[in-house]
């Protein structure tokens, strides 16, 4: 079997059934799909059982976390690869698994687009190749990466963070151990903002558990080399990045202009 996707899902009802409705719709069958609730008590439970058609694998129990209930749902998988498509995020539409089966054939990393909902929704693109600087600065999209089965049983996910694992197990994966990356040019999922990651409150607790993900990794040179020290270096580094010449020297340009304009009023306010 090419594919599992897995869904991770507590206590959103509406989001997992959107979720549902998206794999449903899927004019090939041939993935398996695996679902791990964290033993909701909104309905959750009666809407997985009356998906359980589609469903080859479903638990609902308590557990610790998201990352351990994804360890859970790769345990579950017999796929070569998972895709981790959570409740409220969907497939982009009814092609994305019969265009995707033919081109998982080998590498460890696949990750396509998403489409962010957003009042003004628009397109985030995968990169075409992965840098450590594009990697330690930006993300790849979990809900349009496919990897490889076998990397995630071999280091699950550290349940120890509870936002940024995931982006951790890709740092970890691409940067230290060299594994090979493709990207996949077209739309995989639309990416619902109402998650954990997305909320306004979590993202203090997301640049702090990246921070002491990049001290444990990363030696404090390596760390400053690649990350930089400052907030303003941080997003040279992040401009420098970028794939398209253009993109990256206007954010380069405007970055620069604002540390520029900061630091001569920093100056002339002595």
């Amino acid at each position: 079997m090419k594919l599992s996707i897995i869904t991770i899902n507590y206590n959103n009802e509406k989001g997992l059934q959107q979720t549902f409705q998206s794999v449903a719709a899927q004019a090939v069958r041939d993935f398996e799909y695996i679902v791990i609730d964290g033993n909701s008590t909104d309905g959750s439970k009666a809407l997985i059982e009356a998906y359980s058609s589609i469903i080859d694998y479903w638990v609902s129990e308590s557990d610790g976390g998201i990352y351990q209930a994804m360890n859970k749902g790769v345990k579950a998988a017999h796929g070569d690869y998972c895709l981790f498509l959570n409740s409220g995020d969907t497939l982009h539409n009814v092609l994305v698994a019969k265009n995707v089966m033919g081109q998982l054939d080998g590498c460890d990393f696949y990750t396509g687009h998403i489409l962010k909902k957003t009042k003004s929704p628009f397109v985030l693109r995968a990169p075409e190749t992965v840098s450590a600087i594009f990697l330690l600065t930006s993300f790849l999209a979990h809900q349009a990466t496919f990897i490889k089965t076998g990397l995630l049983r071999h280091r699950p996910y550290q349940e120890q963070y509870r936002i940024a694992a995931d982006w951790e197990q890709m740092v970890y994966e691409l940067i230290f151990h060299d594994r090979t990356y493709r990207q996949l040019d077209l739309i995989i999922a639309d990416f619902d903002m109402g998650g954990i990651s997305s909320s306004k409150e979590t993202q203090a607790e997301t640049e702090h558990e990246r921070e002491i993900i990049l001290d444990t990794l990363l030696s404090q040179r390596l760390k400053a080399a690649l990350v930089g020290c400052s907030d303003y270096e941080r997003k040279i580094h992040y401009a420098l990045a970028k794939a398209k010449p253009l993109e990256r020297d206007r954010k380069i340009l405007r970055n620069s202009f604002k540390m520029f304009i900061k630091d001569l009023f920093h100056i002339s306010g002595k």
